[in-house]
């Protein structure tokens, strides 16, 4: 479960989505964000003080195939997706796979160079 309550200094946007290579993004989903005023301690003397602003919310993060537009059409859905998904759920690729995916790029980036297939 990934689902924190985090400070920010400016008020949070309620999607963060960044777009990954492969067809994944990283999504944060803000909710209950609350603006609270408060007065930041400089030293002793209470005259020190400085009034100062910042924002809560309840943050829900995952990475998954997903686009911008399905998030936002349905954010309440989104975010309880994030809050219960896990890092496990994203299976690595095996040592072959790796393997494989870097002979066929050598291979595109060869026939790009000296042409053929």
């Amino acid at each position: 479960m990934i689902e924190k309550r985090v400070q920010y200094a400016t008020e949070p946007p309620e999607v963060e989505f960044f777009e990954l290579p492969g067809g994944l993004a990283d999504v944060w989903i803000a909710r209950n964000v609350k603006k609270i005023e408060d007065v930041a301690d400089n030293g002793p003397d209470p005259a020190d003080a400085v009034p100062c602003v910042y924002y809560t919310a309840d943050v829900a993060y995952m990475r998954a195939a997903v686009t911008l537009d399905e998030i936002t059409a349905d954010t309440d859905a989104a975010y309880k997706r994030a809050a219960a998904w896990a890092p496990e759920a994203i299976t690595q690729p095996t040592t072959l796979e790796r393997i494989e995916a870097l002979e066929a790029l050598g291979n595109d980036i060869l026939a790009a160079m000296f042409g053929g297939e």
